[in-house]
């Protein structure tokens, strides 16, 4: 062989030896749950009692899952299981029992409660889980059903309950990644860094000792009026039936002191929401105000939400007294 030839040899196999590197580097670093990051995520509404739930930000994403069903953030589970007053549902339900009026409302009642909803447009299996998982046992149950009842687990909510070690590991890298991002920013806030160690991405942060959301950090307004519709979603009322009433069956939840709601949005399900509570026998309150903005078409901007969640609370005050006495 000449030397021509062992000299290209050579530097085949280097060429080789840093394309694998560099393929592997690619690989990982491509791959959000072997390498999630969090500087573009806004770093202002941690707190003592908050933590960051989401972040619109795909190498990041959701946290509030993995926390509140797996314990993964320090002492969010405690107040969940302590709570006699529970509000299930979406991101909307979210929105609207986050209120200062609905805060103030339940502080007041003496009951501890928790709002237990989650992002993703969660449905009724995360509740389920972690009914099973914490054993909870409220005493009165308020859900947001626009949709919520469902009999299957699909999107982030299968991933999240169906676990396993790969899951832990990174949703425990993204618990790690909280502990560094305010440092982070303060240091890193300025200059040419900015936007991957002290971002601007809608974030939510969620307080432990309620699981309220802090939506300061989310998404602008489009302010998006609200649209009452009767006949929205008719056509699901039977599957939505039988999918509470097997929810009812497997957490032993006493549908006597269940609350069903529908937050306004546009278009709001508000009959068929109330079909639904008439078939199964539960109590139904849908405060129906006038000139409610949205700031997307689907959650209440501040203002509205402060409107009809104090009138919410008013409705619902005989519920809490009769339940919890």
């Amino acid at each position: 062989m000449t030397d021509d030839n062992t000299q290209f040899l050579r530097y085949l196999k280097r060429f080789a030896f840093i394309f694998v590197v560099a393929s592997a580097i690619i690989y990982v670093m491509a791959r959000s749950d072997l390498f999630p990051w969090i500087g573009p995520c806004s770093a202002e509404g941690y707190s003592d009692d908050h933590y960051l739930a989401y972040c619109e930000y795909g190498r990041y994403g959701d946290f509030e899952h993995g926390a509140l069903l797996y314990g993964m953030e320090p002492g969010v589970v405690d107040p969940v299981k302590k709570s006699d007053i529970l509000f299930l549902g979406n991101s909307r339900a979210q929105y609207a029992f986050s209120t200062k009026a609905s805060i103030a409302a339940m502080d007041a009642s003496g009951v501890p409660w928790y709002a237990m909803g989650f992002g993703f447009g969660a449905k009724s299996d995360m509740p389920e889980a972690m009914f099973k998982a914490h054993e909870l046992t409220p005493k009165l149950v308020v859900i947001n059903a626009d949709p919520f009842f469902s009999e299957s687990a699909a999107g982030l909510s299968g991933k999240v309950l169906a676990g396993g070690d790969a899951f832990k590991a990174e949703y425990g890298k993204k618990r790690k990644l909280q502990d560094i991002h305010p440092n982070l920013c303060d240091r890193f806030g300025e200059g040419p860094w900015t936007r991957l160690t002290c971002g601007s991405k809608p974030t939510l942060f969620r307080a432990r000792s309620n699981g309220t959301w802090n939506v300061e950090h989310y998404r602008p307004d489009q302010h998006i009026p609200v649209v009452y519709s009767d006949t929205h979603q008719m056509n699901q009322v039977q599957d939505t039936v039988t999918a509470a009433n097997l929810f009812f069956e497997n957490t032993g939840i006493d549908r006597s002191c269940v609350v069903l709601t529908v937050t306004p949005q546009s278009p709001t399900p508000v009959a068929a929401t109330r079909e639904v509570a008439k078939q199964l026998d539960v109590a139904f309150i849908f405060p129906q105000l006038d000139d409610l903005w949205t700031i997307d078409a689907s959650h209440l901007d501040v203002p509205s939400g402060e409107r009809w969640s104090a009138e919410f609370m008013r409705e619902l005050a005989p519920h809490i007294e009769r339940c919890t006495s």
